[in-house]
């Protein structure tokens, strides 16, 4: 960071991962940079209005303050308001909330592959998976999920059809949720052709 300390802002490319110590069943995050890019603009990296970025940089402030992170504002927003309830007995389904928070807030490209974080989740009934993906839901614009009675290959794909001598191509719920979340649940259950 030195090197670049030009500016006064940067993108930093990494990754997050959630490591489990088997013995105390404690977990940690920790954030594997890739790369550092210095920008000049916050609106550079995301995007945004003048006037959003003045209300972001107010709540920041207020924030700080008051000794939080943004990371601990967002997931008590997202906890209240999706009404879950009873975190601090279960420490298992709290480490996958923050996975849920960090994936739907991941973005960019190392090189040409994107930095979006995915995740599996596999459990019983009842341990709240559904939930999981309701979270990423309400962090993220774009989103789509999927109904496994209800999905085939051009559904989940896309499909290509000709009408009067033009072809025309619909995107499917893959393509449609590009740059946001794509849910897709009992994915066992799913015809071997569409899971394919």
């Amino acid at each position: 960071l030195d090197d670049l300390r030009g500016g006064m802002m940067f993108e930093v490319l990494g990754t997050v991962v959630d490591i489990v110590n088997p013995v105390t069943d404690r977990g940690v995050f920790r954030f594997l940079v890739l790369d550092v890019r210095p920008i000049t603009l916050s609106q550079q990296l995301l995007r945004v209005s003048p006037r959003e970025e003045n209300q972001a940089r107010d709540l920041l402030d207020d924030l700080h303050r008051r000794g939080r992170t943004p990371f601990e504002y967002v997931r008590e927003e997202v906890v209240k308001k999706l009404g879950i309830i009873e975190l601090s007995d279960d420490a298992s389904f709290s480490r996958a909330i923050d996975t849920s928070i960090i994936a739907a807030f991941s973005c960019g490209q190392v090189g040409s592959t994107p930095a979006t974080l995915h995740h599996l989740v596999v459990g019983p009934s009842g341990v709240g998976k559904k939930l999981l993906g309701q979270i990423v839901r309400a962090l993220q614009p774009t989103f789509s999920e999927i109904g496994v009675t209800k999905v085939t290959d051009a559904g989940l794909c896309g499909a290509a059809s000709r009408k009067n001598g033009v072809w025309t191509h619909t995107p499917g719920l893959l393509p449609r949720s590009h740059g946001g979340a794509f849910v897709a649940e009992d994915v066992h259950e799913l015809a071997p052709g569409v899971r394919r």
